[in-house]
């Protein structure tokens, strides 16, 4: 069974591709659960929640921080990601492409970074919806809780795509990362997404 992880912006459409695979029989992962229960996610999800609303989003520390604590997770819930792929294809919303593009810092921190990441179970196939920055920020205004962190500004947006960019072209191999034009309807990413997982 394939591991897939599905990555990009904030506002590319990750969840709505996410839900739209799920109808097509996939089983979907979400790093930090929707709904934290008392398993080993509780106290570290809501340490990664709290630092995502603390407002020190553009520091090098805070990226550095939430990186090391989503190596923790990811630690913690690589046994329940092989049950998972026994029994079908298996998609992530977000994954270590992420990990390795929020945790952007220093050179070294960035590759001992990559190292700890890829002692993991690595994605069998990494789609990235990519997206104009117009678009994205369409997007995020339209949406309903008008809450824009401060990551999600127009500058942050350009700096994160220009990472996003540089990492896939570093690791586009290790963790079998193809674009898809996100900037499409969801119908069509959708069909995209399919056609690139029947591919693979």
């Amino acid at each position: 069974m394939k591991l897939i992880s599905i990555e990009g912006l904030d506002g590319c459409g990750k969840t709505t591709i996410v839900n739209l695979l799920k109808e097509q029989g996939f089983t979907s992962f979400h790093e930090i659960p929707k709904v934290i229960d008392d398993t080993m996610e509780k106290d570290l999800g809501y340490r990664i929640r709290a630092k995502l609303q603390s407002g020190r989003e553009n520091t090098e520390e805070f990226r550095k921080e939430l990186a090391l604590d989503y190596v923790e997770l990811r630690q913690g819930y690589q046994p329940l990601l092989e049950q998972l792929l026994f029994t079908s294809d298996l998609i992530v919303d977000r994954g270590i492409l992420s990990t390795l593009v929020y945790g952007y810092a220093d050179k070294d921190f960035n590759e001992d970074l990559a190292t700890l990441n890829f002692n993991f179970r690595l994605p069998d196939l990494t789609l990235f919806l990519d997206i104009s920055i117009d678009d994205v920020m369409e997007r995020l205004n339209s949406r309903s809780d008008s809450s824009i962190e401060v990551y999600k500004n127009i500058d942050t947006m350009f700096e994160t795509h220009k990472r996003y960019m540089e990492i896939i072209g570093k690791y586009h191999k290790i963790l079998n990362i193809k674009l898809i034009n996100a900037s499409q309807t969801p119908d069509k990413v959708l069909q995209e997404c399919l056609q690139v997982i029947k591919g693979s």
